[in-house]
């Protein structure tokens, strides 16, 4: 339940919403620490079980800010982070999809739509009839908008941002830790046991701090190492490998 700016599940189990709505940080009922996304409000969106789920291993792979060269056929196949929102912001869905050669759009295991490419636009029919087919024309090649236009409805504005893994470290503890753009770690979709959430910004000093798994790190001043602590509080460290989290 949302109630302003705090965020509960119910019992003692709740938190507060970070000042963009999107996230809420808090602690469950026995005080293990959680860091929650909020992909819906005031909406649901319809979907199927995908019967055949190809996921290429390139989704995702591209580094932040690379721009994928060939035709649209090709590029639109990734992983993309839809935000759909009305009006005033009264109705949010922010999910991480799949585009597969094969034309589905994926919500995890769970298909919402099918994609076609039109005249160097990105149309998606939705199962869900309140969204119905909406055409993303590009802002740039990994940005792109559009509008739902179903007669009788609410309509929906929409974004397609590409995901792109930002930085990549070696840990001491958890192995090699990718981060996404989607503000995910290890997984750029949501799945059973695996994967965090991260954010890097600077705390009230104006120190660099990483924070992922519902804890924090603090960065070297090159952002090429972190120490703290990380999944269920325990002390980690990690050398960069690649990326950069200073560019997202």
């Amino acid at each position: 339940m949302i109630d302003g700016k705090k965020f509960s599940f119910g019992y003692d189990s709740g938190g507060n919403l970070t000042p963009n709505g999107l996230f809420a940080v808090g602690k469950w009922q026995r005080g293990g620490v959680y860091t929650a996304r909020l992909l819906m409000k005031n909406a649901e969106l319809k979907s199927v079980p995908a019967t055949k789920v190809e996921i290429p291993k390139t989704n995702g792979a591209s580094f932040f800010g690379t721009i994928r060269k060939g035709p649209m056929t090709e590029t639109v196949v990734d992983a993309w982070e839809l935000i759909a929102t009305t009006r005033g912001v009264r109705n949010f869905i922010r999910l991480s999809l799949d585009f597969t050669a094969d034309h589905q759009v994926l919500d995890g295991n769970r298909r919402i739509g099918t994609w076609k490419i039109e005249k160097r636009r990105a149309i998606i029919r939705f199962l869900d009839d309140k969204l119905g087919e909406v055409g993303f024309g590009p802002r740039n090649p990994n940005n792109l908008i559009g509008k739902s236009k179903v007669k009788g409805s609410v309509n929906w504005a929409c974004t397609l941002t590409r995901i792109q893994t930002v930085a990549v470290f070696k840990s001491d503890t958890k192995g090699t830790l990718t981060f996404y753009s989607n503000g995910r770690v290890n997984s750029i979709r949501a799945e059973k046991g695996k994967g965090y959430f991260w954010t890097f910004k600077a705390d009230k000093s104006g120190r660099p701090r990483l924070a992922f798994a519902g804890y924090s790190s603090t960065v070297t001043a090159d952002g090429r190492s972190f120490s703290g602590r990380g999944p269920y509080g325990a002390r980690i460290k990690g050398v960069l490998i690649s990326g950069s989290l200073r560019r997202k």
